[in-house]
């Protein structure tokens, strides 16, 4: 079986696969050990093999206070797009086998979003995503990841930079996308670990990322880039940890114009520390902050010439449990992106993400986050920038062992200063500006069909006893 589970991750490896840009509707509160409707099962043995199928359905209605309707034709940026309701369903089956140590996941997801709004057909979005990971020895660990995605949506908000950890991605949900956009992606992401010691470790890292526009502003492109970090423990004790870690990554991105082709290439080297320390049996506080800089290679706009760039890059990380079940988190991070889907130029990006959350009760949580992220191009005779702001409040209601109440209410808003496009693409295809309120409720469930059900990170429910 092992011999299997190796074959299938160098396959999945190998092929590309896609990051999903309209994340779940449901938002998790930061990870703390409490019983609890959410709270978790006990972990079963992680040397045994165990197989799971588990169903998930959101089924939410709700309000929009700013739709964007889609067409043909472009838009005035000074249309306003009309306010209605909206329905969403999101259903979700997982499969899930092997040991904590070897394993694989399959999942496959569609999700509809309908609109009460003439000439805005409902919007169908699927993805499969296909992970898992195998030891070669007992300090070697290889994993992967591949996703193939159909997205009904054209995501913006410039949190894609941001660590896992920030969970940046579910809030980039279909309440914060635009209707005018409809791609294809695949994405392929393999990473192989090496324990040197018990203070010691190195990661290398490698992914692919290929997008297809079907309908909208959208640039079609690829990208590669290679990563390889190295964190040493430097002080170890019952109750507190410091490490310090350094990293080089490798991008290289080409985007597909209508008259041409522009080629994004940067290098980042970083370096940097974090500090871990134990308050209490169920409080803790982790520190993380990391410098370094960017190099960018592009070509302008304006002169269509190279064009090279230094630029200050840099990652900061806070995770602290306050009370109880409660902890906030909070991740920034500095770096060059593009903004997909609107423009090909290279922005220089600061994204932060603060997140908060915990138990009312045993059935009851609550969960806060929100987000800002500015960006300005790297060449100085564009002068294009952005901002975002994104905010989220939630509560969940467990009903049952298997379902739960959900209300949560959504802020998304952006505005785009004048900066060049390349010719036949202009901001006409889509507001400057954009302000969104959103309001839904519905039911979140989550069915057991075979085997065991735990939890694991990433699971937005857990089966504790009420």
């Amino acid at each position: 079986m092992t011999s299997f589970l190796r074959l299938l991750l160098v396959v999945f490896v190998l092929l590309a696969a896609t990051a999903v840009v309209s994340e779940a509707q449901i938002l998790d509160r930061p990870s703390r050990p409490f019983r609890g409707v959410f709270g978790g099962a006990e972990v079963p043995n992680p040397n045994r093999t165990r197989d799971e199928l588990t169903f998930f359905a959101d089924l939410l209605g709700g309000y929009d206070s700013n739709l964007a309707p889609e067409g043909s034709l472009p838009l005035p940026t000074t249309t306003v797009p009309a306010s209605g309701f909206t329905g969403l369903a999101d259903l979700v089956l997982r499969y899930w086998h092997g040991q904590a140590a070897r394993h694989i996941e399959v999942e496959g997801r569609g999700y509809l979003t309908a609109y009460q709004l003439t000439g805005v057909e409902p919007l169908v979005g699927q993805n499969l995503r296909v992970r898992g990971q195998t030891m070669f020895d007992r300090k070697t660990r290889l994993e992967g990841n591949a996703y193939f995605t159909r997205d009904p949506f054209l995501g913006f908000g410039g949190y894609d930079a941001l660590p896992i950890s920030a969970d940046a991605a579910a809030l980039a949900n279909p309440a914060n996308g635009l209707t005018t956009g409809l791609s294809w992606s695949q994405t392929a992401i393999g990473g192989l670990t090496r324990e040197w010691t018990r203070q010691a470790h190195t990661t290398a890292s490698y992914d692919y990322t290929r997008r297809e526009y079907v309908r909208g502003p959208g640039f079609d492109g690829h990208s590669q880039s290679g990563q390889v970090g190295h964190e040493q423990t430097v002080t170890q004790t019952a109750t507190q940890t410091v490490s310090w870690r350094t990293s080089y990554r490798f991008s290289n991105a080409t985007l597909f114009e209508p008259n041409r082709t522009r080629p994004i290439e940067d290098h980042t080297v970083d370096g940097g520390f974090t500090y871990s320390k134990n308050l209490s049996r169920t409080r803790r506080l982790v520190l993380g902050a990391t410098l370094g800089a960017t190099r960018v290679a592009t070509v302008s706009t304006i002169t269509e010439q190279p064009l090279e760039y230094w630029t200050p890059s840099g990652t900061g990380t806070l995770y602290f449990d306050f009370y109880r079940s409660w902890s906030i988190s909070a991740d920034y991070r500095r770096g060059v992106g593009v903004l997909d889907g609107i423009t090909t130029e290279a922005f220089v990006s600061d994204a932060v993400v603060l997140r908060t959350g915990g138990h009312v009760n045993s059935r009851t949580d609550l969960t806060f986050a929100t987000g800002y992220s500015n960006g300005r191009t790297g060449d100085v005779l564009t002068r294009g920038d952005y901002n975002t702001y994104i905010g989220t409040a939630q509560v969940r209601v467990g009903l049952a062992r298997w379902a739960a109440f959900i209300a949560n209410y959504n802020y998304f808003d952006y505005q785009l200063a004048p900066f060049t496009l390349p010719v036949g693409v202009t901001l006409t295809t889509i507001p400057s500006s954009f302000d969104r309120h959103a309001v839904r409720f519905g039911l979140s469930l989550w069915l057991p069909l075979y085997g065991g059900f735990v939890q694991r990170p990433g699971d937005r429910t857990g089966t504790g006893d009420f």
